[in-house]
């Protein structure tokens, strides 16, 4: 990964700024203030002038590496000019404006935790992504402070996210050589993922529950009475009253929607037909009252059979 990809480590940073010809690229009064620490002249420089010469200069980006006052701060560790920049007004995820990082990314790059957990707590977001695709837990990874990454979990920034190049913040902390660094996210990792499992696995099984549970009893209304269908919904008798053909009809044979031949062949389809000198009327309201209720939704098209023979003289 080369410089045009953004700093690898902090040590190629701060030699990148001891080497600046600052003769050619001046630091701005705020800028330089917020870099050293001076939080009285940061603070005469914020009071004097008018409102929008202030907002304008603790907005504005340097010629160097385009950084605002506050990610000077963020990155050296000056969490009083980090404080009074925000107490002016300025945006606390504003980004600078080479690789698109805001002053949450330096501070976890540079390993400074009290200024980080001072912009967490205020408001600035542990997941906000640079334009390399790397989140402030990525930058702690590159610096080995296993106390910025504790702190970012504690904020709920995630730890296995990829960056563009695929890179996990633990690849990049095996990468970079920082074992304690290592082994604090694949054991945290680990955990997350295996508590997402566990959880999403008890959710399934608390769905697999409720459907088998779910109640599969049911009414089925005939012409002359009303029959209860159990819990499985089988061995039960279709009996029409004495005025018309005795049909006493067992649901043995069709256990799980098949049909056993000395069943089948033991009852015809004529044998549930009605008699000629039938007193059903099949254009009266009854037809239109008689209705199947259940439960279990696939009962009789799981036994097509039985649904033929019980209403075959509707036909």
């Amino acid at each position: 990964m080369g410089a045009e990809c953004g700093f690898q480590t902090k040590q190629q940073l701060n030699e990148c700024i001891l080497r600046c010809p600052w003769s050619e690229y001046p630091l701005p009064p705020v800028h330089r203030a917020c870099r050293d620490g001076d939080i009285l002249s940061l603070t005469y420089l914020t009071i004097q002038g008018d409102r929008l010469a202030v907002v304008s200069a603790i907005n504005a980006r340097d010629q160097f590496l385009m950084w605002t006052p506050i990610h000077w701060a963020a990155y050296f560790g000056k969490v009083e000019c980090v404080k009074r920049l925000v107490e002016c007004g300025l945006n606390i995820d504003i980004t600078e404006g080479r690789f698109e990082q805001s002053a949450a990314h330096l501070a976890a790059f540079a390993g400074h935790v009290g200024v980080l957990q001072w912009l967490l707590e205020s408001g600035s977001s542990a997941q906000k992504v640079d334009s390399l695709g790397e989140t402030p837990v990525h930058k702690a990874a590159r610096s080995g402070c296993t106390q910025c990454l504790s702190l970012l979990q504690a904020f709920g920034a995630p730890l296995s996210t990829f960056n563009m190049y695929r890179q996990t913040p633990c690849d990049l902390a095996s990468l970079l050589g920082f074992e304690q660094s290592v082994q604090f996210l694949r054991n945290h990792s680990s955990a997350t993922v295996s508590s997402q499992r566990k959880s999403k696995r008890l959710l399934d099984d608390g769905d697999r529950t409720e459907q088998v549970k779910r109640p599969r009893n049911g009414v089925v209304k005939y012409f002359d009475h009303v029959e209860i269908l159990g819990p499985n919904a089988v061995n039960h008798n279709l009996n029409i009253s004495p005025g018309e053909n005795q049909l006493t009809h067992s649901t043995n044979g069709f256990l799980h929607g098949h049909v056993h031949d000395e069943a089948f062949k033991s009852t015809g389809y004529n044998s549930c037909l009605p008699s000629k000198n039938s007193d059903v009327d099949m254009q009266g309201e009854e037809v239109q009252d008689t209705a199947i209720k259940t439960n279990s939704s696939n009962h009789y098209l799981n036994q097509p059979v039985r649904c033929l023979s019980m209403c075959s003289h509707l036909q």
